[in-house]
């Protein structure tokens, strides 16, 4: 019976002492500049989410809501309904998909272009 308290006293410490991983906050790594090209107008657009989530679109403020966000896309819906979806890979966004114009595009973070032009 001794060994039956060792491993439960043994079992509680372990439990009790374990590493607390912290959840990873996601949303931090959708907040920042990004460019990206439209193909159909051959404009280069500019994408900006700030700390507080707002959507900008060539400075100019996107009525928008955050409808659903995880490790790998944050979806905002706009005020005409229409999402608009940025999509990351290894906590790094890389495209943004319009529902409006039905089209996705690829992402550059712009402090990037700045440091390779």
């Amino acid at each position: 019976m001794d060994w039956h308290r060792n491993f439960l006293e043994e079992w509680l410490y372990l439990r009790k002492n374990k590493k607390q991983t912290k959840p990873v906050d996601c949303t931090k790594y959708f907040v920042g500049n990004w460019l990206y090209l439209d193909t159909y107008t051959k404009r280069q657009h500019e994408l900006t989410v700030d700390n507080q989530h707002q959507v900008y679109l060539d400075g100019k403020l996107l009525k928008t809501i955050i409808e659903d966000i995880d490790n790998s896309q944050v979806s905002f819906v706009d005020s005409f309904g229409y999402h608009l979806i940025i999509q990351a890979t290894n906590f790094k966004p890389i495209s943004i998909y319009d529902e409006a114009n039905n089209e996705t595009y690829d992402i550059i973070n712009k402090e990037v272009q700045k440091e390779n032009s």
